[in-house]
């Protein structure tokens, strides 16, 4: 308890030390080399953690310090055709008392765009993340003792689109497909049949009503197929289709985002599971009613890959945030959120599981100078559900410093 208070009276310290700092909030330094452009960051993190495991009180609870440090760099080319991108980041972490949870995740991709002309060009992406969900997440959801380590993935991407038109002319139109492959490392009971195949198309339409305002219509289809598992006889293997059509609004000195809404519909192949079909929406919003605090409004639903119970997830997610400059140098954030899923299985007569999360983050930040940017955060969320051993409160309060060239 003594060193969450000590943490706390550095948080305070740093926010206080935030009004006298005179440096000037800057984009970090490159190092130019034959025709690329280098970006190294680094960032470090302590964080007091008072649930690592995601638990409700009546379960063994673990606090801890966790140190996180997040080495990146990206590397940046372009010229009269086109643009590339390498990037790569390393994400380090240890809990200082619970050193089952320590895991070493790595992300690499590439990105690149090619314009034939003003109005035409294709993209391409590909990434490979090596990735975790911590005990407690996911899998593991109110049984994290099951793993004695961090639940580890593999999830690599690659992604192509051709484009015709340009964002601010009068039409605007995406093709787009991609490929996902997600495996886990252990697969014994009763972590088993989670590794997936992913391959989607779509469609994205824009056509220009204003100076400020377009049409939009997207189109999407995702095959999902699992990995064949004789555990399991019942294919979890869907189609899911989506089309949703809104509005978008540019960036201009008020109001930047997109509403859409639209019908979605996910068919399973085993005839023993049931299909289903609904309303979907996506909203994203941000309001700048000055010219130094912005609100910004995210809504969606979307059906998800199930979580070891059940076919899939009904999940809704509505967060708002608001961010405020006090300074040239110094800002604040604050969100709320809340999301709602439901478990979806083979007998409609049973609640498999209904959860409510309530979210709640706050954040300073300040740039101490043009290569130190500094930050103190507290987040709380809280779940409640109709299974008890799901339920949870947990707050996380830490320090991060960013340090650039």
């Amino acid at each position: 308890m003594e060193s969450c208070v000590l943490l706390l009276r550095t948080c305070v310290l740093i926010g206080t030390l935030s009004t006298t700092a005179m440096a000037q909030a800057q984009e970090p330094a490159s190092i130019n080399y034959g025709g690329f452009r280098i970006t190294p960051t680094v960032d470090t993190e302590l964080a007091y953690i008072d649930n690592v495991t995601f638990v409700p009180e009546s379960s063994e609870v673990i606090d801890s310090f966790q140190f996180v440090i997040r080495p990146e760099v990206e590397i940046y080319t372009e010229n009269s055709f086109s643009e590339q991108r390498i990037y790569y980041r390393l994400e380090d972490a240890r809990y200082y008392s619970s050193p089952e949870d320590n895991y070493t995740d790595q992300l690499l991709s590439y990105n690149v765009k090619l314009r034939f002309s003003d109005f035409q060009g294709i993209r391409f992406g590909a990434q490979h993340l090596e990735g975790h969900d911590a005990r407690g997440r996911g899998f593991t959801a109110g049984r994290p003792t099951v793993i004695r380590t961090t639940d580890n993935y593999s999830d690599s991407n690659v992604n192509g689109a051709y484009i015709l038109g340009a964002r601010r002319a009068p039409f605007y139109a995406v093709g787009s497909v991609s490929v996902r492959n997600l495996n886990y490392d252990l697969d014994t009971a009763p972590l088993f049949n989670r590794d997936r195949q992913e391959v989607s198309g779509g469609i994205v339409l824009r056509y220009r009503l204003s100076s400020v305002t377009s049409f939009a219509l997207d189109v999407k289809r995702t095959d999902i197929t699992y990995d064949a598992d004789t555990r399991d006889s019942i294919s979890l293997d869907s189609t899911r289709d989506s089309i949703l059509i809104g509005m978008d609004w540019d960036a201009s000195a008020f109001l930047s985002g997109e509403a859409k809404i639209g019908y979605e519909e996910r068919d399973f192949e085993s005839a023993l599971r049931e299909d289903f079909n609904g309303v979907d929406w996506y909203v994203d919003m941000t309001w700048r009613p000055i010219s130094n605090t912005a609100l910004t409004l995210l809504s969606d639903f979307d059906t998800r890959e199930n979580n070891a119970l059940g076919d899939f997830i009904d999940t809704t997610t509505t967060r708002l945030k608001w961010m405020h400059n006090w300074l040239e140098r110094l800002s604040t954030s604050m969100e709320f959120g809340y999301v709602s899923q439901d478990y979806q299985g083979l007998d409609n007569e049973i609640d498999y599981r209904k959860d409510s999360t309530a979210i709640a983050n706050l954040q300073i930040d300040y740039q101490f100078r043009r290569w130190l940017h500094v930050s103190t955060f507290l987040k709380y969320s809280s779940r409640s559900s109709n299974l008890e051993i799901i339920e949870f409160d947990r707050q996380v309060l830490g320090l991060m410093f960013k340090v650039t060239l």
